[in-house]
């Protein structure tokens, strides 16, 4: 399970600063910050252990699909449907398809480093326990980065941000349906988003006592442990220094190439690039092929295996 609350101050960022956002209303801003978790609630998908789902290895599936298929791709199919079929819902459309397109960014500049760091098996993947590890890191990077940077977590409730109305989350489950006809069908998206709605409330309360509990009950390699955020950081959790402040070596997982880039740096990186790539879609003048260079969500060129890692993980 992902975190949530660095894609949200992202959004936020980009969009204090893009006039675009200047009149945004309480639901558009739903919309947007369901929007910024990109293809991530379809992860969630049957995961609730009170909420049984019908295929959930199929659906589960069109997560991990659209972050390792070409973005470029994908990611202008979605703009093409939001922004060129003009219909009483395009609003909606359009603040959706502009916030998975920031969810590709961020996580194309920052997910490397949470690979490096977290780790994966021999095959390049996140089977257990490195499937826990990365949600842990990056829960750990969600509170240090509202820490760092002064937001609110009134601003960042992972809940009640995405809980968009019923209306609106079927628009967006039409976006995808006819974006990706044969890989999205009816309510996989609503249901995945109102599984993603429901763990959240589960794990997540702002004084860490529900994290105790899922410690205690559950054990620290436990999913719903790692993706539930503590009030703060133990004194043996930020001797990671998950952000990277300090600018430690880390080697890129692809390529061993050495880097001490931290995660702030990739931020305002990131927080760059959209702010031009905005730029470029509202003059209907963009190409996303040149952007993304080929490159997966998780930082990778597409179809190369994660080899070499830094581990900072487990604690």
């Amino acid at each position: 399970m992902p975190a949530t609350m660095t894609h949200q101050i992202f959004a936020q960022e980009i969009m204090k600063e893009h006039a675009f956002f200047k009149d945004i209303n309480k639901d558009m801003f739903k919309v947007m910050m369901l929007a910024t978790q990109g293809p991530d609630p379809f992860f969630f998908y049957g995961m609730h252990p009170f909420k049984k789902r019908d295929e959930a290895t199929r659906v589960q599936k069109i997560g991990s699909y659209l972050h390792h298929e070409d973005p470029a791709k994908n990611l202008s199919q979605l703009l093409k449907h939001a922004f060129t079929k003009s219909n009483k819902d395009q609003k909606v459309r359009k603040y959706y398809a502009l916030g998975a397109l920031m969810h590709y960014v961020l996580d194309r500049h920052v997910h490397a480093y949470v690979f490096s760091i977290s780790g994966f098996d021999d095959e390049g993947n996140l089977s257990h326990p490195y499937n826990v590890y990365h949600s842990y890191c990056e829960t750990l990077i969600d509170i240090e980065i509202k820490s760092y940077m002064s937001v609110s977590s009134k601003k960042l409730h992972p809940k009640k941000n995405i809980n968009t109305s019923r209306f609106h989350t079927e628009v967006i489950q039409s976006l995808y349906q006819e974006t990706y006809p044969n890989v999205i069908f009816k309510d996989d998206f609503m249901n995945a988003k109102e599984d993603m709605v429901a763990i959240y409330h589960t794990v997540y309360d702002k004084i860490g006592l529900k994290r105790t509990l899922l410690k205690l009950f559950l054990g620290s390699n436990a999913h719903a442990f790692a993706a539930s955020h503590p009030r703060r950081l133990s004194k043996k959790e930020k001797k990671i220094d998950v952000l990277n402040l300090n600018h430690q070596s880390w080697v890129h997982p692809e390529d061993n190439t050495s880097h001490k880039s931290g995660v702030i740096d990739m931020f305002l990186e990131a927080k760059k690039d959209m702010l031009q790539l905005m730029d470029q879609i509202l003059k209907e003048d963009f190409e996303l092929h040149a952007y993304c260079q080929n490159r997966s969500y998780d930082g990778m060129t597409i179809g190369k295996k994660m080899r070499y890692q830094s581990l900072r993980f487990p604690l």
